[in-house]
């Protein structure tokens, strides 16, 4: 993992365990935990969160903000339950029945993805738990049609499976139309201001931890990515998310320069490399879940 930022974010953290854990005023300290988009990067995220929750961190942020594959990372661990992740990412978000290379309409099977949610696989979330969790938790989607970003906190389990289908909707390769309230949302990568900007300008913190789930040095879409985007699928996008998708790269990248330069303490945590967006070995996936976890506890107890 590569950080950067302040690392006036990690000794917040730990100064708010320990107030929380003694029954002290720790009012004054309100983070906010990002968790952002990568596909099977997804992995870095993961691993940060079972080192969170394996250290006692789970109640000490005031907010979390997940969008893509960040989101249900977050559910997970604000339900308590993040020693799932490895697993369910290496062993069911991997499998052939989720992503779907050759059946171009939808790529990503949404369906199967919220199934596996509802413990299809043994791995199920305990919505329950989500719902009693002192933190503030959004998800974040795309508009389709202007791509503003728009977060939602799910009061049921029925808005909550809705906002997982959306924020994992790549536009492009996902063709199923996600409604909530009647107006359709996608990815929440693919929005117009980068949606964790929009979360840093809008939700009231004193640190800001943002776990990107890529790599530190990915900042254009693939020219191959665009190309498609630009001629192949161009219908399945409004002007306004095409632009958007093509831009996230960069967007992103420019959201962690300015948080880090913001009147906020913030730390951004980029992942090194060791999976693909694509990955689908699960011996791979375990590794790098295991690397993170490792070097977040390293982080964490110094």
């Amino acid at each position: 993992m590569i950080l950067e930022g302040d690392n006036r974010v990690i000794d917040a953290l730990k100064e708010k365990k320990r107030l929380m854990e003694a029954k002290q005023e720790h009012g004054h300290i309100r983070p906010l935990l990002m968790v952002g988009a990568g596909l099977m990067k997804g992995v870095y995220g993961a691993g940060a969160m079972v080192a969170l929750e394996e250290l006692g961190y789970r109640q000490v942020f005031s907010s979390a903000v997940g969008l893509s594959s960040g989101a249900p990372t977050l559910a997970y661990f604000l339900a308590g339950q993040a020693a799932v992740l490895p697993g369910l990412i290496a062993e069911d978000v991997a499998s052939t029945k989720l992503i779907r290379p050759l059946h171009l309409r939808n790529v990503v099977n949404l369906e199967y993805f919220v199934d596996i949610l509802r413990g299809a696989t043994g791995r199920g979330l305990d919505f329950s738990a989500l719902l009693r969790t002192p933190t503030d938790f959004k998800v974040a989607v795309s508009a389709y049609k202007t791509a503003r970003p728009v977060f939602f906190t799910p009061g049921s389990e029925n808005v909550f499976m809705d906002c997982m289908r959306a924020t994992v909707a790549i536009p492009g390769i996902v063709t199923q139309k996600v409604k909530i309230d009647g107006a359709r949302y996608v990815d929440g990568a693919s929005t117009q201001p980068y949606a964790l900007d929009a979360a840093y300008q809008t939700i009231d913190a004193t640190h800001v931890l943002a776990i990107m789930n890529q790599d530190r040095d990915a900042s254009h879409s693939p020219r191959m990515e665009k190309f498609i985007s630009a001629t192949l699928v161009r219908h399945r996008f409004s002007p306004a998310l095409l632009e958007a998708s093509t831009l996230r790269h960069a967007a992103r990248n420019q959201f962690a320069q300015q948080a880090i330069a913001g009147p906020i303490p913030t730390t951004v945590v980029w992942g090194d490399a060791r999976v693909g967006s694509y990955e689908r070995e699960a011996i791979r996936l375990y590794e790098a879940t295991e690397a993170s976890r490792v070097w977040w506890r390293e982080l964490l107890s110094t």
